[in-house]
């Protein structure tokens, strides 16, 4: 009896057994192929756009710090084969670059053969270097300089630096290099530099040079005025009879529309001439302002370094119309300067026949680098706008 109880659980125990087996093989079958094709497919297609996103993100930040390290580079590089020169020499060859290039080259050089370099060249170049330096580095380098011979370099600096770097300097300093220049650059100075430095500079000045300077100011003011009244037409003519820096310094004085008029009225050489002198900034602005055709005759005349820092601070859609403008080769120079990502924007932006003109005068690695950029924000752009669909 016992036995056939135990038997009889045994058997009950294998019924249950294998129907939760038979339940739980039921519940976990294998999923069809087709269902296997479509998750597969579906975590591919997820993982591409993913993986998309990722890459052109990747070659935009690759192909931007590439450009500026191959630049920086190249800098470095001139900067050291400079260095290796006699004083002279070094001088001479910095002498044959653009302003914006020979500050680039001076920037990378250590403090002392700066210096030394800066003081065997001419006071005019000297000054257009040193205005397109930062300001740190302009002021560690004038640091360096006899009294008198910083104070010839200042007369010839455009009005906004000249004051800029007089500001970092010491008060004691500062006032010993104005009273050593001449009453007009020592004026036009003071009047572009804060109040209080602009005070404390006046009250430790000779008692000469003090009211020779306050009334300087006060002609130079009563002079903007009436100039700021004239016809563009007028105005323009005035301003071109004037020397480099009592020109650069009314427009630097005008307001950004009026001096844009009467940029607009000036030769297309002497309109360059008197932008470069302003800060980027200003010059992009002052540009923004005036007529496409007279921007772009403008912006020819200046070199292609410097074209393309001012073009890349305009707006895009300003930008691609001045350069659509200008000839073949000097719109190509320009967007060969500027950053990956700029000029494949830019690029975009141009006719076809433009685009495809500026391509082929490019380097073949520029172009190929455009090229691939061109093709990323065209991909980016197609997944933005099938995204807002």
């Amino acid at each position: 009896m016992k036995k056939q109880s135990r038997m009889t659980l045994l058997i009950g125990g294998a019924v249950v057994a294998v129907g939760l087996i038979l339940y739980f093989a039921f519940l976990n079958q294998s999923p069809s192929t087709e269902d296997v094709k479509g998750t597969i497919g579906g975590v591919e297609k997820a993982e591409k756009h993913r993986v998309e996103q990722i890459t052109d993100q990747d070659v935009e930040l690759e192909g931007e710090e590439t450009g500026d390290a191959a630049q920086l580079l190249a800098l470095q590089e001139k900067a050291a084969e400079l260095g290796k020169m006699p004083v002279l020499e070094r001088a001479a060859e910095l002498e044959k670059m653009p302003a914006l290039e020979q500050a680039q080259v001076l920037e990378k050089m250590p403090a002392l053969d700066r210096s030394q370099t800066l003081e065997k060249m001419p006071v005019i170049e000297r000054a257009l270097a040193l205005e397109k330096m930062p300001g740190l580095a302009r002021s560690e380098a004038l640091a360096k300089f006899p009294v008198l011979e910083r104070a010839q370099t200042f007369e010839m600096m455009a009005v906004l630096q000249r004051a800029e770097t007089l500001e970092n300097m010491a008060v004691l300093e500062r006032t010993e290099v104005l009273e050593n220049m001449a009453v007009l650059e020592r004026a036009q100075a003071l009047e572009f530099m804060q109040t209080i430095s602009r005070s404390e500079a006046l009250e430790r000045m000779d008692a000469l040079e003090k009211s020779q300077t306050l009334e300087q100011m006060a002609t130079l003011e009563k002079s903007q005025k009436t100039l700021e009244k004239l016809p563009a037409l007028e105005r323009a003519e005035a301003i071109n009879k004037m020397p480099a820096i009592e020109r650069s310094f009314a427009l630097e004085k005008m307001p950004v529309v009026e001096r844009a008029e009467t940029l607009e009225k000036m030769p297309a050489l002497e309109r360059s001439q008197a932008l470069e002198r302003l800060p980027v900034l200003e010059q992009a602005q002052t540009l923004e302002n005036m007529a496409v055709l007279e921007r772009a005759q403008a912006l020819e005349k200046m070199p292609a370094i410097e074209r393309a820092i001012i073009l890349g601070k305009m707006p895009i859609l300003e930008r691609a119309q001045t350069l659509e403008k200008m000839p073949v080769l000097e719109r190509a120079e320009a967007l060969e300067r500027m950053p990956i990502s700029a000029r494949a924007e830019t690029l975009q932006k141009l006719p076809a026949l433009e685009r495809n003109q500026t391509l082929e005068k490019m380097p073949q690695l520029e172009r190929s680098q455009t090229l691939e950029q061109m093709e990323t924000l065209e991909r980016a752009q197609s997944l933005e706008k099938q995204q807002n669909e």
